[in-house]
């Protein structure tokens, strides 16, 4: 692990640069609204290949972390435009190391770029970044592991790479959403709600969240489902394992259940009212609880103060062709101590007449690394 841990900050330290370099390969050349685009890619399993030459022989594991590591931190694809008479600019493709627990981590940056060569450095100031780009997932087009013949046959499909099921992006869709943007830009038409905005820290309502953002590192969620036969005896456990880097960030999230619910972090901002001794209700403000949860109790003991529990409806949201549909389970938050801390232990979400949550249809257990 020590040896990920480095390759993160080496891949960070290549992100702040923030120049091309000539690890870049023109792929393509178009025109848009008549203007001359160039685009380039650089490769990311080029680049780890050069700083861990050993990097074929690791676990998939192991490998797909590095490669995730990379792709938060740094530069995927370059669409230089070359308008006449006019600054040139560059739509540079990039990871947002604070979007976790999302295939769609990727920002767009505007920047005035005079470059005439690949080697020239960029303006240091960025005109807009744009943080909603239909651009996801760890494996593109263009890489060199889909260069022969076998390998593009893959591009649009899912398959299995290194121990895991992934996507293989195909160039055209990479395309077709940032040239979109360039034509708004080119007309100054780029809508408000994607240009991303300076980041304000939400305020912590409760003493965990404070104590989590100062003491823990990591944290560690096993996820186990359970089936059930008639008589409420396990049948089958599939389990699996996810770790979150940013505590922050995966929990004021809305793209994915895992974040919001397995540490609720909720603000200052919010109402809580006490119904009964040390059990208060949430009424929240936030997006990202209120997609996930609601009727939120909250569970505090009466002689320390410290939240034992949290209870609430869970919301489970579904999307096909005919629209988003919302299914309902309970949901509760066991908690338990942690160092200094008092944080979420064991998560449950059972059926809506499992009022007593005796047979959990997911069950998960978190431990976290705390900082030094």
């Amino acid at each position: 692990m020590k040896r990920i841990e480095f390759l993160i900050l080496f891949f960070v330290t290549l992100s702040a640069k923030a120049q091309v370099t000539d690890d870049y390969q023109q792929v393509d050349e178009f025109k848009t609204n008549k203007v001359p685009v160039k685009v380039f890619f650089k490769d990311p399993l080029k680049i780890i290949l050069k700083v861990y030459p050993d990097f074929d022989t690791l676990p998939g594991k192991e490998k797909n972390e590095m490669l995730d590591a990379y792709l938060h931190n740094n530069i995927l694809y370059v669409f230089q435009t070359f308008p006449k008479n006019a600054v040139s600019k560059c739509y540079v493709l990039k990871g947002n190391e604070n979007k976790v627990r999302t295939a769609r981590f990727y920002d767009l940056q505007i920047v005035s770029c005079n470059l005439t060569a690949l080697n020239g450095p960029y303006d240091n100031s960025v005109e807009k970044t744009i943080n909603k780009v239909s651009v996801g997932g760890d494996f593109f087009e263009h890489m060199m592991l889909f260069q022969n013949p076998e390998g593009k046959k893959a591009l649009g499909k899912l398959i299995n790479i290194w121990g895991y099921f992934s996507m293989i992006q195909p160039y055209d869709n990479v395309k077709a959403a940032i040239t979109g943007i360039i034509k708004q830009d080119m007309d100054n038409a780029i809508p408000e709600d994607i240009i991303a905005r300076p980041e304000l820290m939400i305020s912590p309502l409760f003493d965990y969240e404070t104590c989590a953002l100062k003491h823990v590192k990591s944290k560690t969620s096993l996820v186990t489902v359970y089936q059930y036969d008639e008589s409420g005896k396990i049948i089958h456990e599939y389990p699996r394992t996810e770790k979150d880097n940013d505590l922050y960030h995966a929990s004021t999230s809305a793209d994915d259940i895992g974040g919001p619910t397995a540490f609720p972090f909720f603000s200052a901002a919010d109402t809580i009212k006490e119904i009964a001794k040390s059990v208060f209700t949430v009424n929240s403000t936030q997006k990202y609880l209120n997609h996930y949860l609601k009727n939120i109790k909250v569970f505090k003991n009466e002689q320390t103060g410290n939240v034992e529990r949290i209870e609430g409806t869970l919301l489970i949201h579904a999307y096909s062709a005919s629209g988003e549909s919302v299914s309902y389970e309970l949901y509760m938050a066991e908690f338990g101590k942690f160092g200094e801390c008092y944080l979420p232990k064991t998560i449950k979400f059972c059926s809506p007449d499992d009022t007593a949550y005796k047979q959990p249809r997911i069950i998960t257990s978190l431990s976290y690394e705390l900082k030094e």
